[in-house]
Formats: structure tokens, C-alpha cells, sequence
């Protein structure tokens, strides 16, 4: 059955190998593998016990994305027959920090309604599109630089992982940008823009 967790979790899985009367195949070894970097098993090759059941544990990787786990035991190879493969989505953990979304520093000066985006990451920098952090409050430490139609400050909510707001750049120069959120389980951030 495909199920979905979150990125770098890890999660127990049992394989039933059964024979062509539908037996359990007791004390073979079941072969793991998936079809993505990142991904690891407790054990790549349990034995299967009485019941025909092997169990180990899969680390999924730090990266959102669709993972496929793939088992081949004895002359069976699930990538070749597409029946014993397993789907993951790997989707981002709940929020941990926020993160400005682009890398640039610099803002066109002497304009209004400049796009400034603060993204809602999990701890391995996933954005996090499903679990709402709240409302973002981006704050200038100079208005003569940066600011919100005439403020100081703008709040926004997360939609989607992200906060948009729109910053008017005055003169040139350089002020901090600091983006908080009410939720003491998710870090704040600032950066120097100019």
C-alpha cells in the first residue's frame, strides 16, 4: 500500500513473501531498494520468519519527493513486474524556521510594492505547503530605506509556506529585514538587504 511521511523520518515496513498458493516463504531473504539517493534500510535484507514476514526500517531521504521501495526475493524482482513496489511521498515536517525564499539581498531602489517572500521551512529546508505557521510579521530596522506603505512593519499569513509582502524601497542604503512568527517551536530569521 502506498502511504506518505514526512522527510527524514523513519518508518517500520513489513514484506510478506508468499508462494504461488498463496504459502508463507519462511527464511528468505527479501532485497530492498528504491529508486532515489538518500534512502537507507535498517536491514537491506531480512529473513522472512514463519509467517513469511520480513521486517526492517527505512530512513527516508531529507528531500521532498516521491520515493519508490522496490523488494526482489529468489527469482522475483519487483522493478521488472511493478508488483511489489512500494510509492512514498516524502513530504517537508512541520515548520521549524522561516527563510527569506530568494538568496538576493538587493532591491531595486525608488520603488513601491517590491516582492519579498518569507518561506516556512522544516528542519532539513523543505517548505512546509501543508502546515500553516501562523502570521509572519516583517519588520524594517529603517524606514528610510524599507518600508510597509509608510510602517514600520506588515503582517501576513502563510499560504501555501510562504508569506508575501510587498516592501517599498526608498533611497538607496542598507537595513535589516526581520521576519518573526508567534509559534516558539519555529525560528525567526533576518538578513541585511540593500
Amino acid at each position: 500500500a502506498d502511504l506518505s511521511a514526512n522527510a527524514g523520518t523513519t518508518q517500520d515496513i513489513n514484506i510478506t513473501l508468499l508462494d504461488g498458493s498463496s504459502n508463507p516463504v519462511s527464511g528468505t531473504s527479501a532485497s530492498l531498494s528504491a529508486n532515489v539517493s538518500g534512502v537507507t534500510f535498517a536491514d537491506q535484507t531480512p529473513q522472512t520468519n514463519s509467517s513469511g514476514i520480513a521486517t526492517t526500517t527505512v530512513t527516508l531521504p531529507e528531500n521532498k519527493q516521491p520515493v519508490q521501495i522496490n523488494v526482489s526475493a529468489g527469482s522475483f524482482n519487483a522493478s521488472a513486474t511493478g508488483t511489489a513496489q512500494n510509492n512514498v511521498s516524502v513530504s517537508a515536517g512541520n515548520p521549524t524556521a522561516l527563510q527569506f525564499a530568494s538568496d538576493s539581498r538587493s532591491l531595486p531602489a525608488n520603488q513601491e510594492n517590491v516582492s519579498v517572500n518569507v518561506d516556512a521551512i522544516d528542519e532539513f529546508g523543505n517548505i512546509n505547503t501543508s502546515n500553516n505557521a501562523g502570521s509572519v510579521t516583517l519588520t524594517s530596522s529603517d524606514t528610510n530605506v524599507f518600508d510597509f506603505d509608510g510602517s514600520e512593519s506588515a503582517n501576513n499569513s502563510v499560504a501555501d509556506g510562504t508569506a508575501e509582502f510587498n516592501v517599498d524601497v526608498g533611497a538607496s542604503g542598507t537595513a535589516t529585514l526581520t521576519a518573526t512568527v508567534a509559534n516558539s517551536d519555529i525560528n525567526n530569521t533576518s538578513a541585511e538587504f540593500s
